[in-house]
């Protein structure tokens, strides 16, 4: 089961971009704000008093705070605050822009507006999964198949993202600018963090981002149908996450329903660089590389579930001469998307860098950033 059919009527929407929640001055004000840009931006929160309202803070994002706000006689709300300064790593405008198509096309939760420091979604009663659970194939309920079939679903999806309008995979460009950002950084030299920071080696960090820009171009043509057909359809620029970690995958065990959510990193970007991605959160937030990364064995499973449900690759596998080349398709499929969990780590090494320096989410990013940068190696 996955979404992606058009609403029959798109969510209710409108930008407050004048008001804005406070966070910091303690929970009369925090609650007060919280109300008044949900009574501003939902049509069915018009009438709802002050007193009636309910807020649960909600954990598990290392980005923004979250807070789930419910009252009765209105739909439960997703009240997402940015956290500071994280408008230097994600175009907040091409974020909401690329929500709004998603969540009128009901790919995503629904998408209500805007406010000056946040945003408003629907609430889902789906659960996250946990990162054991997306590998499981075999259990009561396949999640590997279901993540596999939403994230083919998600990659025919052709949203206009601004800025991109030839919709070029954004992963070098992402990643060289948060090396650069990471580069420049300071921390309070008699600070711990600023410790972790000198061994990180950012400048050493970035020679191997340009290490691998060169190893991983656009493969140049090959003879091999089906090694050419692996490496166009790895190398195809799709709509992607870029973030599918267990707490962005929402299922219902009961319906089989399935939903990805949280697209404020999602961009065109290589195919096989979202599948890699996905690989690495296996290990979560622990980063025991060698005990959740997934086998080879493992990936190829998800990699020929993925090509089954993704209506491009079942084509491709259909149109390869015999089974022979159609294993020779997956290997070659296999062996792209290993080397980007490469790309992955420095993605969110250098995104890590950055969050240390300015984050104020309870989250140790330094520490992460470094796990990051060892699973690379």
């Amino acid at each position: 089961f996955f979404f992606g059919a058009p609403h029959k009527m798109a969510p209710p929407f409108r930008n407050c971009l004048d008001l804005e929640v406070d966070t910091k001055s303690g929970e009369a004000p925090l609650h007060q704000s919280l109300w008044a840009v949900c009574s501003a931006i939902h049509p069915d929160w018009g009438s709802i008093t002050r007193e009636a309202l309910e807020v649960k803070m909600v954990s598990g994002g290392i980005t923004n705070i979250l807070y789930k706000v419910t009252a009765d006689g209105a739909p439960p709300l997703l009240v997402r605050v940015y956290g500071d300064k994280t408008e230097m790593i994600i175009d907040r405008k091409k974020e909401t822009h690329l929500l709004k198509q998603l969540s009128d096309s009901e790919f995503s939760v629904p998408y209500h507006g805007s406010f000056a420091n946040g945003r408003i979604e629907g609430w889902t009663t789906l659960r996250s999964l946990n990162p054991e659970e997306m590998s499981i194939f075999d259990g009561p309920v396949d999640f590997a198949g279901l993540i596999a079939g939403q994230m083919a679903a998600m990659h025919a999806l052709t949203p206009d993202e601004p800025g991109n309008p030839d919709r070029e995979p954004q992963l070098w460009p992402v990643t060289q600018g948060w090396a650069e950002t990471a580069a420049t950084l300071r921390f309070d030299d008699s600070s711990a963090r600023a410790a972790l920071y000198a061994r990180v080696d950012i400048p050493h960090m970035i020679e191997e981002l340009h290490w691998l820009m060169r190893v991983l171009p656009i493969p140049a043509a090959e003879e091999s149908a089906p090694i050419a057909a692996a490496q166009k359809f790895a190398f195809a620029s799709v709509f992607c996450h870029n973030d599918v970690l267990s707490g962005n995958v929402m299922v219902d065990e009961v319906t089989g329903q399935c939903q990805l959510i949280d697209f404020e990193y999602g961009s065109y970007n290589f195919r096989a660089f979202d599948i890699a991605n996905h690989f690495c959160e296996y290990s979560g937030f622990d980063g025991d590389w060698g005990k959740w990364h997934p086998t080879n064995a493992q990936m190829l499973r998800f990699l020929r579930a993925y090509v089954r449900q993704s209506p491009e690759g079942a084509a491709v596998l259909e149109g390869l001469a015999d089974e022979a080349a159609r294993e020779m398709f997956m290997q070659e499929l296999l062996k792209w998307t290993a080397l980007f969990c490469l790309a992955s780590h420095l993605w969110w090494g250098f995104w890590c860098i950055i969050q240390a320096r300015y984050s104020p989410i309870d989250f140790d990013f330094l520490d992460y950033g470094r796990i990051r940068f060892v699973g690379y190696f």
